[in-house]
């Protein structure tokens, strides 16, 4: 970092940070249909250059970094159980997280002007489940599925910077998501496919007083429908056409997501 930006100069003494992130997954066959999967990680984020150094003064506030933050002490939790099928499986997940320190800027008020500043959030828990089913050869072969689905809760458990934060939503993380690939081989050498995205309507602040959807800073739901077509004209060369957010949805994630979006891909593999 500078040491002279738009609070003056700064000098910060040389830090020397290290973790141990052990891992642990225990896996069970019942027999070749079923299968149970249990893991653990200690695992940590240390913190970017933008929040340990940079400092801003904007017309409506300030940022301030904290030189000081130590890492994101994260400890996770997944039990799996997973069904085979032909060409394919059902898997679920259930899963949890205890992140502690967690590194978010937190706002107050000084003299009726905002001050942003990194500090940590004590404790952050997250608890979901995923379901996931994957089949390939469907419809005499000539149809792949791939779906995905999400639910999670995540909640703001310690704060002493702000205790009236506790309970809240933690910020970017939708209750609900989804995935859907499917592909549909007209021939050996074409394919059609389509893509649906979901997510849920979620909160971009810690106060979860961010409401107003469609517009920027906002974390708006959405529902995305996307096709693509491949044509294999050789063993080397093969042509693509598609059009992302077919539906043409309007949503912000903090900033625009695109709206709908044409395409044409080719490649030569040599």
């Amino acid at each position: 970092s500078s040491a002279n930006g738009y609070f003056g100069e700064e000098l910060h003494e040389d830090r020397d940070e290290d973790r141990f992130s052990p891992k642990l997954s225990i896996t069970y066959n019942l027999d070749d249909s079923w299968l149970f999967r249990y893991s653990a990680a200690k695992a940590y984020r240390f913190a970017i250059v933008e929040e340990l150094f940079q400092n801003e003064r904007r017309t409506q506030g300030t940022s301030l970094a904290n030189a000081n933050l130590e890492p994101e002490d994260g400890f996770h939790q997944n039990l799996m159980l997973q069904k085979n099928i032909e060409d394919g499986y059902l898997r679920i997940n259930y899963f949890t997280e205890q992140i502690d320190d967690a590194i978010f800027a937190q706002t107050t008020v000084v003299d009726n002007r905002a001050i942003n500043t990194f500090i940590p959030i004590d404790t952050v828990d997250t608890t979901g489940i995923e379901f996931i089913y994957n089949k390939i050869g469907l419809l005499n072969n000539a149809l792949d599925i791939r779906f995905n689905a999400t639910y999670l809760d995540s909640k703001i458990e310690k704060n002493s910077a702000n205790p009236d934060l506790e309970g809240n939503d933690f910020p970017r993380m939708p209750d609900w998501r989804a995935n859907l690939t499917a592909n549909y081989h007209l021939s050996e050498d074409w394919k059609i496919g389509t893509g649906i995205r979901f997510a849920s309507s979620n909160f971009g602040d810690l106060d979860n007083a961010d409401t107003v959807s469609n517009v920027f800073g906002a974390q708006d739901g959405y529902l995305f429908i996307d096709l693509k077509t491949n044509y294999q004209i050789s063993e080397t060369t093969k042509v693509s056409f598609g059009v992302d957010n077919v539906n043409d949805e309007v949503a912000f994630v903090h900033h625009p997501w695109p709206q709908r979006t044409y395409y044409v891909e080719a490649s030569l593999d040599l």
